[in-house]
């Protein structure tokens, strides 16, 4: 596959084949490379002055650096790629970039800063009619409030982000959302429901073959499990 784009590449230099190598390139986690062919792709279009796959590439370049663990770049790359959405009135990239940024706050720790801008991402994706990105301002905002101890409004974002990832048929992420739920009623040591949520996730999973979500989900049911098992013990039989 590599060699294919780069034949592509070599024969003439387009910008939809680079943007389709970078994307395979950080699928593939090969992140440096990934980040030097989108470094390509903000010059090609900086150079044909387009605006919206400027912004795109910025945005994609800030996500890199983010994985990496390097957020001060990646803030600043965030930050820039923002203000080409403003700019440019790209509301699609607005909304990527307000809750991609929100993901920083959150790391930050400034949770209240990470709430506001996730609502502000969250009214763009409910406007533009985007499931995805509802659903995925939802599983942060849950982040935000399961970090706050507010397990009630926490609980309620999840369920949002599972009813749109069910109509999407995600089923990697409707997993997600049921570990994720199963993980917010374990901290209110709601034993019970956590375990039948991480059964469900792990049947759910096993229709995709999703190996690396089996994994964690079994984990996780069995020491909710032992967790439930040692609680239902009668310590004065000791």
């Amino acid at each position: 596959m590599r060699a294919e784009f780069e034949a592509q590449l070599a024969h003439a230099d387009q910008i939809c084949v680079r943007l389709e190598y970078a994307e395979f390139l950080a699928h593939a986690g090969e992140i440096q490379s990934a980040i030097q062919q989108y470094q390509q792709v903000l010059q090609s279009a900086e150079s044909a002055d387009m605006p919206q796959l400027r912004a795109m590439a910025v945005n994609q370049l800030a996500c890199l650096h983010r994985q990496r663990g390097e957020y001060d770049t990646a803030v600043v790359l965030q930050r820039r790629s923002l203000a080409m959405g403003i700019n440019n009135a790209l509301e699609g990239e607005l909304a990527a970039d307000l809750g991609n940024l929100a993901v920083d706050a959150i790391a930050a720790g400034d949770l209240s800063l990470a709430e506001n801008l996730l609502l502000r991402s969250l009214a763009l994706e409910t406007a533009a009619n985007s499931q995805a990105g509802q659903a995925a301002d939802y599983g942060n905002l849950a982040i935000v409030y399961g970090l706050q101890r507010n397990y009630r409004s926490a609980v309620q974002c999840l369920r949002r982000a599972l009813k749109l990832h069910r109509q999407l048929n995600d089923i990697r992420a409707i997993g997600c959302d049921l570990m994720n739920l199963a993980a917010m009623y374990e901290v209110q040591q709601r034993w019970d429901r956590s375990e039948f949520l991480l059964q469900l996730a792990v049947r759910v999973l096993q229709v995709d073959d999703a190996v690396d979500l089996i994994t964690r989900a079994k984990s996780a049911l069995a020491e909710t499990r032992r967790i439930s098992q040692l609680r239902a013990f009668d310590a004065r039989r000791n």
